[in-house]
Protein backbone atom coordinates (compact mmCIF):
# COMPACT_ATOMS: atom_id res chain seq x y z
CA UNK A 1 0.00 0.00 0.00
CA UNK A 2 2.78 2.43 0.89
CA UNK A 3 4.38 1.67 -2.46
CA UNK A 4 1.30 2.91 -4.27
CA UNK A 5 1.01 6.06 -2.16
CA UNK A 6 4.69 6.83 -2.79
CA UNK A 7 4.25 6.16 -6.52
CA UNK A 8 1.20 8.48 -6.65
CA UNK A 9 3.15 11.21 -4.81
CA UNK A 10 6.07 10.88 -7.24
CA UNK A 11 3.77 11.06 -10.26
CA UNK A 12 2.04 14.16 -8.84
CA UNK A 13 5.39 15.85 -8.13
CA UNK A 14 6.67 15.00 -11.63
CA UNK A 15 3.46 16.31 -13.20
CA UNK A 16 3.55 19.61 -11.28
CA UNK A 17 7.23 20.13 -12.10
CA UNK A 18 6.69 19.74 -15.82
CA UNK A 19 3.10 20.92 -16.30
CA UNK A 20 3.96 24.59 -16.19
CA UNK A 21 1.35 26.99 -17.48
CA UNK A 22 2.33 27.97 -21.03
CA UNK A 23 2.53 31.66 -21.81
CA UNK A 24 -0.15 33.25 -23.95
CA UNK A 25 1.70 35.72 -26.18
CA UNK A 26 0.63 39.24 -27.13
CA UNK A 27 2.55 41.60 -29.39
CA UNK A 28 4.59 44.26 -27.61
CA UNK A 29 6.51 45.62 -30.63
CA UNK A 30 6.65 44.77 -34.34
CA UNK A 31 8.70 46.04 -37.27
CA UNK A 32 9.59 44.61 -40.66
CA UNK A 33 12.53 42.79 -39.04
CA UNK A 34 11.41 41.64 -35.60
CA UNK A 35 8.35 40.94 -33.50
CA UNK A 36 8.58 41.04 -29.71
CA UNK A 37 5.81 39.26 -27.85
CA UNK A 38 5.13 39.22 -24.12
CA UNK A 39 3.31 36.68 -22.01
CA UNK A 40 2.93 35.66 -18.39
CA UNK A 41 3.56 32.22 -17.02
CA UNK A 42 3.16 30.70 -13.58
CA UNK A 43 6.29 28.67 -12.89
CA UNK A 44 6.33 25.96 -10.24
CA UNK A 45 9.58 24.59 -8.84
CA UNK A 46 8.45 22.14 -6.12
CA UNK A 47 12.00 21.00 -5.35
CA UNK A 48 12.81 24.58 -4.30
CA UNK A 49 9.38 25.44 -2.89
CA UNK A 50 9.06 28.29 -5.41
CA UNK A 51 5.86 29.27 -7.20
CA UNK A 52 6.34 32.53 -9.11
CA UNK A 53 4.72 34.41 -11.96
CA UNK A 54 7.07 35.71 -14.65
CA UNK A 55 6.68 38.03 -17.60
CA UNK A 56 8.30 36.25 -20.55
CA UNK A 57 9.57 37.65 -23.84
CA UNK A 58 9.76 36.06 -27.28
CA UNK A 59 11.71 37.76 -30.08
CA UNK A 60 11.05 36.55 -33.62
CA UNK A 61 13.24 37.39 -36.60
CA UNK A 62 10.75 38.07 -39.42
CA UNK A 63 13.41 38.65 -42.07
CA UNK A 64 15.45 36.35 -44.29
CA UNK A 65 18.69 37.74 -42.81
CA UNK A 66 20.19 37.40 -39.31
CA UNK A 67 19.12 40.15 -36.90
CA UNK A 68 20.86 41.64 -33.87
CA UNK A 69 18.70 43.37 -31.28
CA UNK A 70 19.65 45.06 -28.03
CA UNK A 71 17.70 46.91 -25.36
CA UNK A 72 17.57 47.94 -21.72
CA UNK A 73 14.71 47.02 -19.41
CA UNK A 74 13.01 49.67 -17.27
CA UNK A 75 10.63 48.25 -14.68
CA UNK A 76 8.55 49.25 -11.70
CA UNK A 77 7.31 47.26 -8.75
CA UNK A 78 4.38 48.41 -6.62
CA UNK A 79 4.24 51.63 -8.66
CA UNK A 80 7.86 52.62 -7.96
CA UNK A 81 10.33 52.64 -10.83
CA UNK A 82 13.58 50.84 -10.14
CA UNK A 83 16.89 52.21 -11.28
CA UNK A 84 16.88 51.38 -15.02
CA UNK A 85 18.79 48.28 -16.03
CA UNK A 86 21.30 49.90 -18.39
CA UNK A 87 23.50 46.82 -18.74
CA UNK A 88 21.81 46.10 -22.03
CA UNK A 89 20.73 42.78 -23.39
CA UNK A 90 21.73 41.70 -26.88
CA UNK A 91 20.53 38.80 -29.00
CA UNK A 92 21.65 37.60 -32.43
CA UNK A 93 18.81 35.74 -34.07
CA UNK A 94 19.23 33.69 -37.26
CA UNK A 95 16.87 34.31 -40.17
CA UNK A 96 13.27 33.19 -39.66
CA UNK A 97 13.86 31.94 -36.10
CA UNK A 98 13.23 33.14 -32.57
CA UNK A 99 14.51 33.25 -29.00
CA UNK A 100 12.27 33.05 -25.97
CA UNK A 101 12.17 32.29 -22.30
CA UNK A 102 10.03 29.73 -20.51
CA UNK A 103 9.77 28.23 -17.04
CA UNK A 104 12.45 25.66 -17.75
CA UNK A 105 14.88 28.27 -19.11
CA UNK A 106 14.54 31.79 -17.72
CA UNK A 107 17.05 33.51 -20.01
CA UNK A 108 18.54 36.84 -18.91
CA UNK A 109 16.86 39.71 -20.71
CA UNK A 110 13.91 37.55 -21.75
CA UNK A 111 12.03 37.41 -18.45
CA UNK A 112 10.97 39.59 -15.54
CA UNK A 113 9.88 38.48 -12.10
CA UNK A 114 6.24 39.46 -11.68
CA UNK A 115 5.22 38.17 -8.24
CA UNK A 116 5.34 35.27 -5.80
CA UNK A 117 2.26 33.07 -5.95
CA UNK A 118 2.77 30.91 -2.86
CA UNK A 119 3.41 33.73 -0.36
CA UNK A 120 2.12 37.15 0.43
CA UNK A 121 3.50 39.20 -2.43
CA UNK A 122 5.64 42.03 -1.19
CA UNK A 123 6.64 43.09 -4.68
CA UNK A 124 4.47 42.94 -7.78
CA UNK A 125 5.52 44.06 -11.23
CA UNK A 126 3.46 47.14 -12.07
CA UNK A 127 5.08 48.20 -15.34
CA UNK A 128 7.98 47.73 -17.74
CA UNK A 129 9.45 49.15 -20.93
CA UNK A 130 12.13 47.97 -23.32
CA UNK A 131 14.18 51.13 -23.85
CA UNK A 132 17.20 52.10 -25.93
CA UNK A 133 16.21 49.47 -28.48
CA UNK A 134 18.64 48.99 -31.35
CA UNK A 135 17.96 46.64 -34.28
CA UNK A 136 20.87 45.92 -36.63
CA UNK A 137 22.70 49.04 -35.45
CA UNK A 138 19.71 51.40 -35.87
CA UNK A 139 17.99 53.07 -32.93
CA UNK A 140 14.29 52.28 -32.77
CA UNK A 141 12.01 55.19 -31.99
CA UNK A 142 8.75 54.11 -30.41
Amino acid sequence: MHKYVLLAALVAAFHSAFAQEAATWSTYFESEEVKISVGTSDCYYPEKGINNRYLLFKIENLSSEPVTISYDIDRSYNGKQLVPDNNGFEFSIPAQSSVESDCSDLKDGLHLFSKMLNASAKSTLSGFELSNMVINGKNVVR
